[in-house]
């Protein structure tokens, strides 16, 4: 995964947490890169089912985005498993373990 589709999933999870809508503009600018390569991004996020864009209801010229159930749960089992493999790789975490 590139740095700009982990910076869009980041950004939709906590906006999923404060349920907050994303406009696809929004999205795009999380990346932090050129429009064109978030738009690439986004759009392979959503054909792999982790993130989806619907038409704004508010504004019929915008879309949407949101991290899905399926992206979330993905974003949550990664990060659990980085947590862990981080904390078996702690000093502090093995003197712990080895006590």
């Amino acid at each position: 995964m590139t740095d700009a589709a982990w910076d869009m999933l980041l950004f939709l999870a906590l906006a999923a947490c404060e349920q907050r809508e994303v406009t696809l503009g929004d999205a795009c600018q999380s990346a932090h890169t050129s429009p064109s390569t978030a738009l690439r991004q986004l759009d392979h996020l959503c054909d792999r089912k982790l993130l989806v864009r619907v038409p704004n209801p508010a504004d019929r010229r915008s879309h949407l985005v949101a991290i899905t159930p399926a992206g979330l749960g993905k974003l949550v089992e990664y990060l659990d498993r980085l947590s862990a493999a981080s904390a078996w790789s702690s000093p502090l975490a093995a003197s712990v373990v080895l006590a």
